[in-house]
């Protein structure tokens, strides 16, 4: 990634449109996520979540003339894999090395909330790769499957931006892909990764993965039977609003994702007397 870029990507006065048209311009494709201040930040914006992102620069320039201060969502490529380290949940590089081995220097990313978490990107190794034992506070995002905000996006907590921090962008070591491909031992429950994005959802981190992951012609299913949980136990704001982005996250539009969650909390209410205790997100 050359000087000029870097220099495109952290200039936000020029508004988004033109570090997503760059990031296009590299065969990535991009779509507008919700800024500070909308109802579910980093959320999509658009139908079809991360799977309606494209390289198409009439459809790039119609999304940012609708939605100009929209943060920019980056639908990793198949060719690209990101460890996003999110010290805010213990996640560290230190620790991330003990467990698949001395990283390579890279392209990387750093947050805009100011606490060290960083997004480390790589060549991906065209292999499945697992990710079971990578330590607490670190993902695996992979291409094909997801997204990160790319800068100069500003992040909804604090308003400061995304960065590149410059580095060619490298592959893995022999060593690290050998860890991230390693498959759990049948006989042990590999450790669920954390939610990242939201405190405080360690109780529901499991069902959060399983609407995150689900497959297409079952989110909606699987979206409404995680709320109905939900809902019978009584969830606070944090889990309501994490469920609320896995949902995103697995590529449902996000009104969608509102209203199966409003339908769930309203047949809970509906069958029980109003107790005050459950939180319902308003669509």
């Amino acid at each position: 990634m050359n000087n000029e870029f870097q220099e495109t990507c952290s200039t936000v006065s020029d508004s988004m449109l033109l570090a997503a048209i760059e990031l296009a311009g590299r065969g990535w494709p991009v779509f507008p996520c919700q800024e500070a201040g909308r109802e579910h930040p980093k959320a999509p914006y658009v139908r079809g979540g991360f799977k309606s992102a494209t390289t198409d620069l009439g459809m790039i320039r119609r999304w940012w003339k609708e939605y100009p201060n929209a943060l920019i969502g980056l639908a990793l490529p198949k060719t690209l894999l990101v460890l996003d380290v999110d010290p805010r949940n213990g996640g560290s590089l230190e620790a991330l090395q003990e467990k698949i081995g001395r990283l390579p220097e890279t392209l990387r990313v750093e947050s805009g909330r100011g606490d060290g978490g960083t997004h480390y990107y790589f060549r991906h190794p065209g292999i499945p790769l697992y990710g079971r034992n990578l330590p607490e506070g670190v993902d695996l995002k992979e291409g094909g499957k997801g997204y990160v905000i790319a800068p100069p996006s500003l992040h909804p907590e604090t308003g400061m931006p995304y960065k590149w921090i410059p580095g060619a962008l490298s592959s893995l070591t022999v060593g690290n892909v050998k860890r991230l491909a390693a498959k759990p031992a049948p006989s042990v429950a590999s450790r669920p990764t954390r939610f990242i994005g939201y405190k405080n959802t360690d109780k529901w981190r499991g069902v959060l993965r399983v609407v995150e992951t689900a497959a297409e012609g079952q989110r909606n299913r699987t979206l409404f039977w995680a709320a109905c949980r939900m809902a019978e136990n009584n969830a606070d704001q944090n889990a309501w609003e994490a469920l609320n982005l896995a949902g995103c996250r697995c590529g449902l539009d996000p009104l969608e994702v509102a209203r199966t969650i409003h339908s769930a909390q309203q047949m809970r209410q509906e069958s029980q007397p109003p107790t005050g205790r459950n939180v319902v997100l308003q669509m």
